[in-house]
């Protein structure tokens, strides 16, 4: 039920993978070691549901991998990580992925990620965090953001203003299921690799304002329910994007309720398939089709309009 390490001779570690995995029962864990050569935390608490408290003061300036470190720790509520310093972490995938009562999260402000590589699920069904602090994060090198916020229930706004992607290449499903979400900002976004955005705010039920008027798209594919069931969204304005390489676009405003001003891009040379594209966009009176005066091979376009 409790582990206290703060006595353990730590300095020839260089793993704690895996090393409370499925303590089901495990509560409370205390951590105060000399970890200089420390580098892997890959489900260190994995399926630790019954952890409520932690103490960790580890050296993890070398730590490359935290993938999934505290993967479904279900009654976590508060976490420090203030004694963490990230600088050399290249994967972070899933690391507080399905801890659903989660509040708070405190990274230490003088570290930055200068090295991570994948973000992926990071924050996935973290449905009590109503803010996360995005300051330590440089993402410069990081090639993967989806599902990263997928989930986030209870997020109602997120500062990503100082993300630099210079090297993102997909975006799927991104802030998927953000059900508080009201507002968002990617348009200083560098998106000349992204390929896909499939998903990136399906759900997002109370999303108003979506600004992406500068985005980078020349290389954007794959664009499936970018926009399915964002149900409060009314005006979106697309026009300046550039979609000549977009094979797929089934159920992008699919259940876009709300949706009455909607500007296209007007170059579509690839396009292959829109099915469901605007299905139930019940208040949308004017849709300008310019966009598929080129599209080639364009065959599929099932309940395009229905409902």
């Amino acid at each position: 039920k409790e582990a206290d390490f703060s006595k353990l001779e730590a300095e020839n570690i260089e793993s704690m993978a895996n090393l409370f995995e499925n303590c089901v029962n495990l509560t409370k864990v205390t951590f105060d070691n000399k970890t200089p050569k420390l580098k892997n935390l890959n489900n260190m608490f994995y399926n630790c549901i019954s952890l409520n408290e932690t103490n960790i003061n580890l050296d993890t300036s070398k730590v490359t991998e935290m993938i999934g470190m505290f993967y479904k720790c279900i009654n976590l509520t508060n976490l420090n990580l203030s004694n963490f310093y990230l600088e050399s972490l290249v994967s972070s995938e899933r690391m507080f992925d399905s801890c659903t009562a989660l509040k708070e999260i405190i990274f230490n402000n003088e570290t930055r990620t200068n090295n991570l590589k994948d973000m992926s699920y990071m924050f996935s069904h973290c449905k009590s965090l109503e803010y996360i602090d995005t300051e330590i994060f440089n993402v410069d090198k990081v090639t993967d953001l989806n599902f990263t916020f997928h989930f986030c229930e209870s997020l109602r706004e997120i500062d990503l203003s100082h993300f630099e992607t210079n090297n993102l290449e997909s975006m799927k499903g991104t802030f998927a299921n953000c059900y508080a979400l009201e507002k968002i900002d990617i348009s200083y976004f560098n998106t000349t690799k992204v390929k896909t955005i499939s998903y990136i705010f399906s759900n997002c039920v109370k999303l108003t304002s979506v600004l992406v008027l500068n985005i980078d798209t020349r290389q954007l594919i794959d664009a499936r329910y970018a926009f399915n069931n964002c149900t409060s969204l009314s005006q979106l304005d697309l026009s300046l994007q550039d979609f000549s390489s977009v094979k797929y676009l089934d159920g992008m405003f699919l259940d876009c309720l709300s949706l009455e001003y909607l500007a296209l891009p007007n170059k579509l040379v690839y396009l292959e398939s829109t099915n469901f594209m605007f299905e139930k966009c019940e208040k949308l009176t004017s849709i300008d089709l310019g966009f598929l005066e080129n599209a080639s091979p364009w065959n599929n376009a099932v309940r395009m309009f229905y409902d």
